[in-house]
């Protein structure tokens, strides 16, 4: 008796310690998130028509930031870190007075028709928005004085006529265009609706069909990134209320830049994730107090809003990860320029796009909608 209940013991606790290990796995896979895997779609909803699909014209439409992150890159992205991150810039080097900088570009940029990206295309790009008709007076004037020059097809070179501490900042906002399909071109030929009619881009998608309230977009084959999404669609709304519903009722995944009111109300439906996320921008508030001078056109103390630097919150729904955001960024300072990137900027992610929160690529979940935060 004694040694069969020895024995029973030494064969029951290797059992017991097993079942125990595979009970503790099993949780752990039970719940564990889903992980993310490549395909299925996504729908974004935005308030507002859709406009220019040029992202040198696109300034003043309805999710246009969107778009342009989509379809266009500039060479390089300004992290909210401060940290710069190439984007068809490979790597690039800062003269030591700041007065120079030379981008050497990605080897495998290639357009979506598959044309190489070349410094012919970054220059065409520059001296478009310094022409004197070019209608956009922010990038006009940003770029004023700045000499662009394709050292060869793979380097490009810019000359600043002083130092300027927020350069990489303002070449973030310059998305490139295609020269092959728009050099020689007028100025009002450039902005016409013609060539934005099939916009070629950089950027992870590039678009298929364009109908009234929606854009489609698939995976750009040629995009050195390569996204999770097979798919997305961008849907117009005439008002926030009426994206919300659509959101509510699973027409939408996603809804961006919500009012504080109406991340309020979706913070009551299980069904939505509200998230939250930082931009860049902030009201400023000038006032004339010369009423012998009227700046603004009346005598009386008058204020302008701007954009630029850090401001109070706003709301957000089905937004995008960081790596593409596209919202405008600060100087970053006077030592934001190193002699060059190679030792300090790391390089980007295999990939910006995730699938919503919620969501796999097979089956629908709780959509996502966060909340951004203007901080």
């Amino acid at each position: 008796m004694i040694r069969r209940g020895l024995l029973t013991l030494g064969v029951g606790v290797p059992l017991l310690a097993l079942l125990t290990v595979l009970v503790l796995v099993f949780r752990s896979v039970v719940l564990a998130p889903e992980a993310p895997r490549p395909g299925g779609t996504y729908v974004e909803g935005v308030v507002g028509q859709l406009g220019s699909l040029n992202p040198l014209y696109g300034e003043a439409t309805a999710g246009s930031n969107d778009l342009d992150a989509l379809l266009f890159e500039p060479l390089v992205r300004v992290l909210p870190t401060g940290a710069v991150q190439g984007r068809l810039a490979a790597h690039w080097d800062v003269t030591p007075d700041g007065r120079s900088y030379s981008f050497a570009l990605r080897p495998n940029g290639r357009w979506s028709d598959g044309t190489p990206v070349t410094a012919d295309d970054v220059v065409f790009t520059v001296r478009t928005v310094q022409d004197p008709q070019f209608p956009g007076a922010v990038l006009n004037q940003s770029w004023k004085d700045i000499i662009a020059t394709a050292i060869d097809a793979g380097h490009v070179r810019f000359a600043l006529p002083g130092h300027n501490a927020g350069f990489l900042a303002n070449l973030e906002l310059l998305d490139i265009v295609p020269s092959h399909l728009l050099a020689g071109r007028s100025m009002a030929e450039i902005a016409s609706a013609a060539p934005n009619l099939n916009p070629v881009g950089t950027g992870p998608f590039r678009m298929v069909a364009q109908s009234g309230d929606r854009i489609q977009l698939e995976r750009n084959p040629f995009a050195w990134r390569r996204p999770w999404l097979d798919t997305m669609t961008i849907r117009s709304f005439g008002s926030q209320a009426a994206a919300l519903d659509a959101l509510d009722r699973g027409q939408i995944d996603g809804l961006a830049n919500l009012t504080p009111s109406g991340a309020a109300q979706e913070r009551g439906n299980r069904q939505v994730s509200v998230l939250a996320a930082s931009t860049y921008q902030y009201a400023e508030l000038l006032m004339n107090l010369k009423t012998d001078e009227p700046f603004f056109g009346s005598g009386k103390p008058s204020g302008r809003r701007s954009t630029g630097l850090p401001s109070s919150a706003t709301s957000s729904a089905g937004r995008r990860c960081p790596m593409t955001d596209r919202s405008p960024v600060p100087s970053p300072g006077p030592t934001t320029a190193p002699p060059s990137n190679r030792p300090t900027t790391p390089p980007p992610p295999p990939s910006c796009w995730t699938m919503p929160a919620g969501r796999s690529s097979t089956g629908s979940a709780p959509r996502a909608a966060p909340a951004s935060a203007s901080a």
